[in-house]
C-alpha cells in the first residue's frame, strides 16, 4: 500500500473517506521543485469528489512571511489558468523554520487525465514570482 503524505489524511478526513487510506481515483500528488531562484521545496495533493476539490500544500524552505499559492490546468512548464479563482486560496503563513501548510476547496471536480500543476508564489517588485511547482500525478 502506498502511504500518502499526512496532508493527504487531512484532506481525506474533510472529503469523507472511510477506511484505510490508499490512492484512489480523483486523488492527485506532487512534489514541489523550486523554480531559480527559489528554494521552496514540499508537496501538494488533491482530492476530487462530490462536485469539488479539496487542495493542500505544504512548503519547506519559504522565507517568513505571507506566500501565495494556486492551482492551475496545465504543467509547471506550461500553466493555464487558475483552478477556481485566486480569492479561494489563503496564503501560506510561512514561520521562521520556513515552512507553511494551506488547504483549499474548489469548486469541481478534476477530469481524469487532465494535467494539473501546484504553484507556490513570492511578491516582488512586477507582481508575484513563482518560486515552486508540482506537477500533480494521478494515482492510479
Amino acid at each position: 500500500m502506498v502511504r500518502p503524505p499526512l496532508h493527504f489524511l487531512f484532506l481525506c478526513l474533510l472529503a469523507g473517506c472511510v477506511g484505510p487510506v490508499e490512492f484512489a481515483p480523483g486523488a492527485w500528488q506532487g512534489t514541489l521543485v523550486p523554480v531559480a531562484p527559489g528554494t521552496v521545496t514540499g508537496t501538494a495533493a488533491a482530492v476530487s469528489q462530490a462536485g469539488r476539490t479539496l487542495v493542500s500544500v505544504e512548503v519547506r524552505g519559504g522565507a517568513p512571511g505571507s506566500h501565495g499559492w494556486r492551482m492551475v490546468d496545465g504543467a509547471c512548464a506550461e500553466p493555464g489558468g487558475v483552478r477556481g479563482g485566486v480569492a479561494l486560496y489563503p496564503p501560506l503563513e510561512v514561520g521562521a523554520g520556513g515552512t507553511a501548510h494551506a488547504e483549499a476547496a474548489i469548486p469541481g471536480e478534476l477530469s481524469p487525465g487532465g494535467r494539473y500543476a501546484v504553484q507556490v508564489l513570492v511578491a516582488d517588485g512586477a507582481g508575484q514570482q513563482v518560486v515552486a511547482c508540482a506537477d500533480l500525478k494521478e494515482s492510479s
